[in-house]
């Protein structure tokens, strides 16, 4: 019988593939994490940890300060977010407005960016 991976895929932003027999089966890694960037890259995965930001209420944040200030905020915030990763080893995935989406190889190293932020 013929074994398929299994996909588990976010908005083409990445996918997660289970390979039956295992990449590195002597490390018990079966799952690729296919991560979008310039291109597709590979990455083998035992574990990993997701993050995904937001500025809450944003939208009403922009119409009180106006578009200037708000630019401002965003620019400041971004910079924030980014030197938190850095500093963390979290890679950024995709960003959306004022939302990130970054994954880390350790949920601890995820955590200490989060409260870095």
């Amino acid at each position: 019988m013929l074994s398929l991976p299994s996909a588990i895929e976010v908005a083409g932003l990445w996918r997660l593939v289970y390979l039956p027999g295992g990449i590195q089966p002597e490390a018990g890694l079966g799952w690729l994490l296919l991560l979008r960037g310039p291109g597709f890259y590979a990455v083998a995965v035992g574990m990993f940890t997701f993050l995904f930001t937001d500025i809450e209420g944003s939208t009403a944040l922009l119409q009180r300060a106006g578009e200037d200030v708000y630019a401002q905020v965003l620019a400041d915030h971004h910079g924030l977010i980014r030197s938190a990763l850095a500093v963390h080893g979290g890679t950024e995935l995709n960003t959306l407005g004022d939302g990130f989406f970054a994954g880390f190889s350790s949920p601890r190293a995820c955590v200490a960016a989060a409260l870095d932020m």
